[in-house]
């Protein structure tokens, strides 16, 4: 099932929503809510590819650190020296069957059904006990990269409001964008 609202063209890298429209990015970091003029940029794609003193990556990086540069070129397929419309050329290593997606409202509740999982056989993501497994400290990044390396999401929620809490839905929103997109590029 692909959202034709954001298709391929919507990524969340650390806490931060990546938007390409046309020639142009946008990018926001925190909620939807908070404010767009402090913790949002907007800037032309091509300046990616700039190797050279650019003040949009100096504005990018001093915004929302140097990191977020290199994985936004390796998520365009424009990294400096390589060759353009490389995009998305990555076949996903799955390290997890199931993504079990959840509100922390619904952490006690989703807990016997992780158990199942787990029981069955499956290797399964739940945060409230992979977390602290993985031992990273830096949360948003280790749940995408187990969004990324998951082969089925599953979604958990005792109401509408859970399952569409900010976190929730971006993380669901995420997995069905990545494989719609593997699907398009004949990835499994």
């Amino acid at each position: 099932m692909e959202i034709p609202e954001f298709k391929s063209d919507l990524r969340y890298f650390h806490g931060v929503r990546a938007f390409r429209n046309g020639n142009n990015i946008f990018l926001k970091k925190g909620s939807m809510e908070a404010s767009y003029s402090e913790n949002s940029m907007t800037l032309p794609l091509n300046s990616l590819s700039d190797v050279s003193a650019n003040p949009n990556l100096e504005d990018l990086s001093a915004i929302f650190g140097t990191s977020l540069i290199d994985d936004l070129r390796h998520w365009l397929g424009d990294e400096p020296g390589s060759a353009k419309g490389a995009r998305f050329a990555r076949k996903p290593v799955h390290n997890f069957d199931v993504f079990l997606g959840h509100s922390s409202k619904d952490a006690l509740r989703a807990k016997p059904l992780a158990d199942f999982l787990n029981a069955a056989g499956k290797h399964v993501f739940f945060s409230r006990d992979s977390l602290p497994r993985l031992g990273s400290t830096d949360y948003m990044k280790t749940i995408d990269d187990a969004l990324e390396g998951s082969r089925h999401f599953v979604l958990f929620g005792t109401a509408m409001s859970n399952i569409l809490s900010s976190w929730v839905e971006a993380e669901w929103r995420l997995f069905i964008n990545e494989s719609a997109l593997d699907e398009r590029q004949g990835i499994s």
